[in-house]
């Protein structure tokens, strides 16, 4: 079985390598890889990892933007499920007020109080 921790590390080595990893309309993973490089192994690899690589594809779709209360709730779900750390900010509309924190996916009981407004980013 893969750690989540190492899963990481295998998605931001091929992603650094050029190779793309998206979702078709059915959920499924995607692997696009321009320069036709990928080996037998590291393909059988990516299949190995398919349901982890899916749920980090999802994550990187939530992060960087403003959410919604459930697509929030989804972001700190799948970053609790991955080992993913997050950064997230709140701020206030009409105060300006900007709170900040830090969701650590091996604090659950963060990850259900947090402000559903917050948005998550990826911790390097």
């Amino acid at each position: 079985m893969t750690r989540r921790r190492h899963i990481r590390h295998f998605y931001n080595h091929m992603k650094a390598a050029g190779i793309r990893f998206e979702l078709d309309q059915a959920g499924a993973l995607v692997v696009k890889d321009p320069e036709k490089r990928l080996s037998p192994l590291t393909k059988g690899e990516i299949i190995k990892r398919r349901g982890l690589l899916v749920k980090l594809v999802e994550l990187d779709g939530l992060l960087g933007r403003p959410l919604l209360a459930d697509e929030s709730a989804r972001c700190r779900q799948l970053a609790k499920e991955c080992g993913v750390d997050l950064l997230w900010e709140r701020i206030d509309l009409n105060t300006h007020e900007v709170e900040r924190d830090t969701i650590h996916a091996s604090d659950t009981h963060r990850l259900h109080t947090d402000s559903p407004g917050a948005v998550p980013a990826l911790q390097v």
